[in-house]
C-alpha cells in the first residue's frame, strides 16, 4: 500500500531574521567608530582603539562610540553619542550621567548625528557636534581638534576647555568587557609577539642576504676588470683581440 504524505506547510522566514538590516542608528554607530579611528589630518580624531554599542555587565553608561588616544597632544578617550531623533537627544539631558558628568566615559564628548537634527546652540557646554550628511560625509560642527590652526595656542586651550574628566573606572571596565568571550587576551598578545619576532627575522634574513648579494656583485666586478686586464695584456702580445673574437 503505497504511504501518501501530507505536504508540510513551508514556514515564512521574514527578511529581517534572515538577515539582519542594520538600522539609522548603527550605521551611524559604526561611521562614528571609524571617525574616532581617522587622524587628525583626516578631520578626525586620531585615537588607537574604537569600539561601538559596548556596554558592562555592571551597569552605568553604554556608548554608541568609545575610543582611546594613546599619544599626541589630546590624549584620552572619546565618547562618541548617536542620535537619530529629537526626542532621544532631548531625553538623553536627564540621564544620571548627564546630570552628573564625572559618572559619564570620554574626556572629550561629541553628539553624532543626521545634519541638521541637532544645532550647535542646542549642545550642552563642553561637547562637541558632528553632523552626517545625505552621502554620509562626516561635517564636524564643534571639533576644535581638528581645525587647521589647532596646534596655536588659542585653539589648544579651546580643545582643553571640551575636557571632561572621564569615569575611569566604568571606561576599563568597558574595554574589558569588549574582551570578555573572545579569544584569550593572553593568546592574541603571544601570537601578535610571534608575529614580531617573525618579521624581525625576515627583515635580518633579508639584510643578510642583501649584504650577500652585494659581496657576490663586488667579487664579479674585481674578475670582470681581472679577466680584462688578462685579455689586453694578451692583445698586446699575439694581436688577438679576445673580446672581438668573442664578439663582447
Amino acid at each position: 500500500m503505497a504511504v501518501i504524505r501530507k505536504p508540510q506547510p513551508s514556514v515564512a522566514i521574514s527578511e529581517d531574521l534572515q538577515e539582519r538590516v542594520l538600522s539609522e542608528h548603527d550605521q551611524l554607530c559604526e561611521l562614528a567608530r571609524k571617525w574616532l579611528l581617522r587622524s587628525h589630518s583626516a578631520r578626525g580624531m586620531g585615537c588607537s582603539l574604537s569600539l561601538r554599542e559596548t556596554s558592562s555587565i555592571y551597569g552605568g553608561e553604554s556608548p554608541d562610540a568609545l575610543g582611546f588616544r594613546s599619544g599626541g597632544p589630546w590624549f584620552g578617550t572619546y565618547l562618541v553619542e548617536v542620535k537619530t531623533s529629537r526626542s532621544d537627544f532631548l531625553a538623553d539631558r536627564n540621564k544620571k550621567f548627564r546630570l552628573d558628568p564625572t559618572l559619564g566615559v570620554g574626556n572629550w564628548r561629541f553628539y553624532f548625528c543626521p545634519a541638521g537634527l541637532i544645532e550647535p546652540h542646542e549642545v550642552p557646554e563642553m561637547w562637541g557636534l558632528i553632523w552626517v550628511n545625505a552621502q554620509g560625509h562626516v561635517k564636524p560642527q564643534i571639533c576644535p581638534h581638528i581645525e587647521p590652526d589647532r596646534l596655536t595656542e588659542e585653539r589648544r586651550a579651546a580643545v582643553e576647555e571640551m575636557r571632561f574628566e572621564g569615569n575611569r573606572d566604568h571606561e576599563l571596565l568597558l574595554f574589558i568587557s569588549a574582551l570578555r568571550g573572545r579569544d584569550d587576551p593572553q593568546a592574541i598578545i603571544d601570537a601578535r609577539r610571534q608575529q614580531s619576532n617573525l618579521i624581525a627575522r625576515l627583515t635580518r634574513s633579508l639584510g643578510d642576504s642583501r649584504e650577500q648579494y652585494r659581496k657576490l656583485e663586488s667579487k664579479l666586478a674585481e674578475r670582470d676588470q681581472a679577466m680584462r686586464r688578462m685579455a689586453k695584456e694578451l692583445e698586446e702580445k699575439t694581436g688577438v683581440n679576445v673580446f672581438a673574437s668573442y664578439g663582447i
